[in-house]
């Protein structure tokens, strides 16, 4: 949509997102509340921890939905899987 490559602000980007979702939410309920009915989902995306980042903004949307959001996970670089790959 823009934000990254700075063609729109944030607060824009974060309106248009959350209109996508909302849009989203009232086309596919089922899909949705499978999601939100799961013990555990992951949100994954190629931003940087901490960046403005439109996973944040989903896990904001899905805990507004009654999901609880436990934070970032580590990140665990598992060396021996990539051993004779050179």
């Amino acid at each position: 949509m823009g934000s990254k490559e700075k063609k729109i602000s944030w607060d824009e980007y974060k309106r248009m997102y959350q209109d996508l979702m909302r849009e989203s939410y009232w086309q596919n309920k089922e899909i949705w509340f499978e999601i939100l009915n799961r013990d555990e989902v992951t949100l994954v995306c190629f931003c940087n921890s901490g960046d403005l980042c439109h996973r944040y903004l989903l896990a904001e949307y899905l805990t507004k939905l009654g999901a609880e959001y436990r934070g970032e996970r580590a990140l665990i670089k598992n060396t021996s899987d990539n051993e004779g790959m050179n």
